[in-house]
Formats: C-alpha cells, structure tokens, sequence
C-alpha cells in the first residue's frame, strides 16, 4: 500500500470520527436535559398535588380528604415517573443504535482501501 491511500484512509476515518463525536455528543447533552427538564416537570406536579390537598384539608378540615389527596398525588408521581423511565430507557437504546451504525462505518472506512 503507497502513502497516498493510507493518508486518504486515515482522512475518509478521522472525518467519520469527528462526526461521530459531534453526533454522540449533542446526542447525550439532549438526553442530559431531557431528564433534568423531566425531574423538574415530576418535581412541579408534586407540589401542585400537595398545594391542591393542603388547600382540600384546609376548605374541608378532614384528614381523611387529605390522605386521599396525597395518594392521588403519590400515584400520579410514580405513574409519571414511570413513563419517564420508560422513554428515557428508549432513547437510550436508540443511541446505543445508532453507535452502532457508526461503527459499522468505521469498520467499512477501514476495510475500504
């Protein structure tokens, strides 16, 4: 093998490398803030279900509506909670296919000349 197909090889993998990177890379900053705004969003529904059952207790004084109140909020949490599992668990294996892919492509940049 001359010089002159080496070099181009090592150019045509380091090119796929960069994209790559650049790709993995904004793809697990969104990931990263996908799960901060979702904390956030289970966090917010959370306290509006304790202000709606402090508000309940206190228009009604019945310990027994607040404890109601509470649980609705406690299962709506973990059913959200859930369901952010479940989607950040798809994402992650979407990103995990699409390394794939890339390294498919390194493979065939190296095999190629």
């Amino acid at each position: 093998m001359t010089g002159k197909p080496m070099i181009q090889r090592g150019h045509d993998v380091n090119q796929i490398a960069t994209q790559f990177a650049w790709r993995f890379g904004s793809l697990a900053a969104i990931g990263a803030f996908s799960a901060v705004d979702k904390l956030l969003d289970l966090y917010l529904l959370y306290h509006k279900g304790n202000d709606a059952a402090l508000h309940n207790l206190q228009q009604h004084g019945s310990l027994h509506r607040f404890g109601f109140a509470y649980w609705d909020t406690l299962l709506a949490c973990a059913d959200k909670s859930r369901e952010d599992y479940c989607n950040s668990l798809q994402a992650l294996l979407l990103t995990q296919e699409e390394a794939l892919v890339w390294m498919q492509r390194f493979q065939k940049a190296l095999a190629a000349r």
